[in-house]
């Protein structure tokens, strides 16, 4: 280990390491390498929340001008919404027909075609 020189994936300078598994040049560098990779995650999970939530309110939108009944809506009405596919919270199948349901919190949908079939989940309270 003596004369070894090792490159910091941080600050990008070479150092001594004082043990076999060093990795950063310092604990300064190795807690900023945390914090910055740590933030990274937690701004790409934010923008899977922030598109979760917009399609909750696209979804509540058009469920509120149906007082909340169960209603079928055109793909392009929901875009307009500032709906984007593929962002649920949960998924399953509707049991008389086996097709897939897609759930963002209390709202669920089944697309057919270019259509939305779309309903509020009543909570049970047990």
């Amino acid at each position: 280990m003596k004369n070894e020189e090792r490159l910091c994936p941080y600050c990008q300078e070479t150092f001594q390491p004082s043990r076999k598994n060093q990795i950063y040049c310092s604990y300064e560098c190795q807690y900023s390498h945390y914090n910055e990779r740590k933030a990274l995650r937690r701004e790409e999970a934010q923008k899977t929340i922030n598109k979760i939530l917009k399609n909750w309110e696209a979804l509540y939108s058009v469920m509120s001008k149906n007082q909340l009944n169960d209603c079928t809506v055109d793909e392009a009405v929901l875009l307009k919404k500032g709906f984007t596919p593929g962002y649920i919270t949960h998924m399953g199948a509707d049991p008389a027909d086996q097709s897939k349901i897609y759930c963002i919190c209390e709202f669920c949908y089944k697309i057919n075609g270019r259509k939305y079939n779309i309903s509020k989940v009543e909570k049970d309270e047990s």
